[in-house]
């Protein structure tokens, strides 16, 4: 995934279109030998531009949701062949005759949107930005609501694996997108007449500082920005994104079987900050003052545990009936 790992160290080539297939059917025999006796193991080389003359890397999507797997292709192919190779989470990396191949390594449920979020280079990142502006998070695993208390994360919560549900969301072309792309500039006038389709948000004074960082190191994204700034001209009537605080409103309409769920965890917080209002380590510092730092975090946990149902009676009792509790179980916690 960049073909720049081994360069240091190594010496790496990049391939021309012909050798590139050729040595494509070469690794992928190797580790289909490796994977004979696990018939469920797939794996997929990402779809590159049909126009791309040369490779610098090669791309694998693997599925498996169990790390032996991982290990057992390592192991084998990388340990025993003495090849240069490095590991990053998912994606273990390797030289092959010189050329870096990166396997990708995905749940099994995720497999075939991973496969169409890799291909066509940037274009996963493109859909992940509009689908973001709409409620979405867009990855290589799926496509998710995140349910957020503030900063926080409280739950991802899956609703699809079918790469298919996001583009129709946009309302982009599947056809075109099952066709494929023959260069980067078919690619962005086919995500530019999606009506959501906005312009500001891919240039660099508009994203994040990590965002940025890798973005600006990325060929076919500066084209892109060169695109929307120089050459974009909107096709369709523009759908506006919805304003943040009805981006859930926008997902439920489109996976309303997540409703139940976010409103338990809407149910959870909203006791768990009532329950904190009324009980907390400032209250008990003012009621015991000798409590403070790793002794306090100790009372505060050996006194939630002494309730069987610690947040109904906080909740239940009074501040007055909760301070003479908590004096109480300090006589008898510190004997």
């Amino acid at each position: 995934m960049g073909g720049n790992i081994f360069i240091d160290t190594h010496e790496v080539v990049r391939l021309p279109k012909e050798d590139y297939f050729k040595l494509t059917g070469e690794v992928l025999n190797l580790l289909r030998k490796i994977t004979d006796n696990y018939p469920h193991i797939e794996m997929s080389v990402v779809q590159a531009m049909y126009d791309k003359t040369d490779f610098g890397d090669m791309d694998i999507v693997i599925n498996t949701n169990d790390r032996f797997y991982k290990d057992l292709l390592q192991m084998t192919l990388v340990q025993d062949n003495n090849l240069p190779a490095s590991r990053n989470g998912d994606v273990v990396s390797f030289l092959y005759k010189k050329f870096q191949i990166d396997l990708i390594f995905v749940p099994t449920e995720s497999y075939s949107y991973s496969k169409n979020y890799f291909a066509w280079n940037d274009l996963g990142n493109v859909i992940g930005r509009l689908a973001k502006k709409l409620g979405f998070k867009h990855g290589h695993n799926g496509l998710f609501y995140v349910q957020r208390d503030g900063d926080v994360v409280v739950e991802n919560h899956a609703l699809s694996y079918d790469y298919e549900d996001i583009l129709k969301i946009l309302q982009l072309d599947l056809d075109k997108f099952k066709a494929g792309f023959n260069n980067a500039l078919e690619m962005f006038e086919w995500a530019g007449k999606s009506p959501y389709f906005d312009p500001e948000i891919f240039k660099f004074e508009n994203l994040n500082h990590i965002n940025k960082v890798r973005d600006r190191k990325r060929v076919v994204y500066n084209q892109l920005v060169n695109w929307c700034v120089n050459d974009y001209v909107p096709t369709v009537n523009r759908i506006p994104f919805p304003d943040k605080d009805k981006r859930l409103d926008f997902v439920l309409q489109h996976f309303p079987s997540i409703k139940t769920k976010v409103d338990e965890n809407d149910i959870r917080i909203a006791l768990q900050r009532a329950t904190a209002q009324k009980f907390n380590g400032r209250l008990v510092m003012q009621w015991v003052p000798e409590l403070s730092g790793k002794k306090l975090g100790d009372f505060l946990f050996a006194y939630k545990g002494s309730k069987e149902h610690y947040s109904a009676y906080v909740l239940n009792a009074s501040e007055e009936e909760i301070k003479q509790d908590v004096l109480e179980y300090y006589k008898s916690w510190t004997k």
